[in-house]
């Protein structure tokens, strides 16, 4: 990194690196990624990645992507017996109602009680529509279930991502079910600084991550 650009990357404001980095709450929609920013130091969200799975006026709801948890999904799932075998983790989706279950599975073929969040991915909380999943043999690689929740209250999400604390990306279901989720924050963190590092060494248009991913 060149003296000059580290010294311009010392004089941008936290919140103005937001806005520089085309990080504009018009972006906010289901299916995003917040990817958490460095500065982040809110103990429920450092250095997370949450996966919107509602966005509206009264405000969001997401999951943590890469917090597996020590609990596996047959503990998660206890008197389901489609998942008494499951031995792989739950997630830690948040700190919003820890007793209560989401998940979210990849499948060519509608499920029933459930909410597109992407092309072939879908939010499924009822039990009936998991068990199904589970029933038809539904992998790790295409099912992840969640403990709890993150949510924001109108605003309370457009504040933070105008103050810096979020960058979005465009997701698809390969991103949304990557198999190294323990380091998905890095890899993407990594992405997004290079961008914004990219945008000083670049004559003429400012490009960013909005930019490369909408």
């Amino acid at each position: 990194m060149s003296r000059r650009l580290l010294a311009l990357l010392l004089l941008i404001p936290f919140a103005a690196l937001s806005q520089l980095s085309g990080e504009r709450t018009e972006n906010l929609r289901a299916g995003r990624f917040l990817v958490a920013d460095a500065k982040l130091r809110d103990p429920n969200f450092v250095e997370t990645v949450v996966l919107l799975l509602r966005y509206d006026e009264e405000g969001g709801m997401g999951v943590v992507m890469n917090r597996p948890s020590r609990i596996p999904v047959s503990r998660a799932l206890a008197g389901m017996n489609e998942a008494k075998k499951r031995t792989e983790p739950a997630y830690d989706g948040g700190p919003v109602e820890r007793a209560g279950l989401r998940a979210v599975l990849r499948t060519k073929t509608d499920p029933g009680e459930a909410t597109v969040v992407v092309r072939g991915v879908y939010m499924v909380t009822s039990d009936k529509t998991l068990s199904n999943a589970l029933k038809a043999g539904a992998q790790p690689g295409d099912l992840r279930v969640f403990l709890g929740y993150s949510g924001w209250s109108a605003g309370q999400l457009e504040a933070e991502t105008e103050a810096g604390a979020w960058h979005i990306l465009k997701t698809d279901a390969d991103m949304i079910f990557d198999p190294e989720p323990e380091t998905l924050w890095q890899r993407l963190s990594s992405d997004a600084t290079r961008s914004i590092a990219r945008m000083f060494n670049r004559p003429g248009r400012l490009q960013s991550v909005s930019d490369r991913h909408w």
